[in-house]
């Protein structure tokens, strides 16, 4: 069934999350409390550690474990909320549920506004940077102008 028998958009924009966990383990050794939660141990499979910090993919680890993100997320916040592990979330993810199968129309058209939406954020981050490039000449060149150099700044 396509959008004609449907009140809900296709698409869904779930909650954002965060696509990193960096765990910290204060009561209970990091192997202790990876041998009580699957999540814990899948996270620990992948970590990168450095002074008793891990970092993890949650959303690897949650795929591989047949686990929602979301799911995964609340457990690793109801374990901080135990007092077994303190974690930190980083690098936000955004994710969309399909509601229902897409006809090819509604998938091409799906399509066509994700493309059109990236080339929007592609040409306003070339703007910026563009604007910066403008900026930054135009300072030089007025330094250079008012005897430049000595102790003046590129921005003073």
């Amino acid at each position: 069934g396509g959008a004609a028998g449907k009140a809900a958009p296709l698409v869904e924009v779930l909650p954002d999350i965060r696509r990193t966990a960096v765990l910290q383990f204060h009561a209970e050794a990091a192997e202790a409390v990876a041998a009580q939660s699957p999540l814990v141990a899948m996270l620990l499979k992948y970590a990168k550690c450095a002074n008793g910090v891990h970092k993890c993919s949650l959303v690897q680890a949650a795929t591989e474990l047949r686990v929602d993100v979301h799911a995964a997320h609340e457990e690793l916040l109801a374990l901080q909320a135990a007092g077994v592990l303190r974690v930190e979330l980083q690098d936000v993810a955004l994710y969309v549920r399909l509601r229902y199968a897409p006809t090819p129309a509604e998938l091409r058209n799906l399509a066509v506004a994700l493309c059109a939406r990236m080339r929007a954020i592609d040409a306003l981050q070339l703007a910026k940077l563009d604007a910066c490039a403008s900026l930054l000449w135009s300072r030089l060149a007025k330094g250079r102008r008012s005897g430049g150099g000595g102790e003046r700044g590129l921005f003073t």
